[in-house]
């Protein structure tokens, strides 16, 4: 299955890991995609290679304290821009300085207009 749906999920999965080796709880899960909050929440039935990693996601994080929101795409523009620099760049690629050129208008925008809250800790 390759569709952004399994990509979303694919992120979700690899972000659970991540939170639960760094410890970052309280954890508070952002997300553009309606159906994997859904799915998460447990108000949709996906289909079933989704609902497996969503309920492997929902199982090792129940020892922690955790929330899920919806989040508008606008809002989501950092980790969008992210996304789509990833896709462009095949081979792994080392970054030098930060904030990455392409990252510059959305981290503006993003600290600016909209309501930031990312890591809470």
């Amino acid at each position: 299955m390759a569709s952004n749906n399994w990509a979303e999920f694919r992120g979700l999965e690899a972000s659970v890991d991540l939170a639960i080796q760094m410890k970052c709880f309280p954890l508070q899960i952002e997300s553009d995609s309606s159906l994997l909050v859904q799915v998460i929440q447990g108000s949709y039935k996906s289909p079933w290679a989704l609902h497996t990693i969503a309920a492997d996601c929902k199982s090792r994080l129940e020892d922690y304290s955790w929330s899920i929101c919806h989040v508008s795409v606008r809002a989501n523009m950092v980790p969008d821009a992210l996304a789509k620099k990833a896709i462009i760049f095949a081979e792994a690629t080392i970054w030098r300085s930060w904030p990455l050129d392409f990252l510059h208008l959305p981290l503006l925008h993003d600290v600016v207009q909209l309501p930031y809250c990312r890591i809470v800790r």
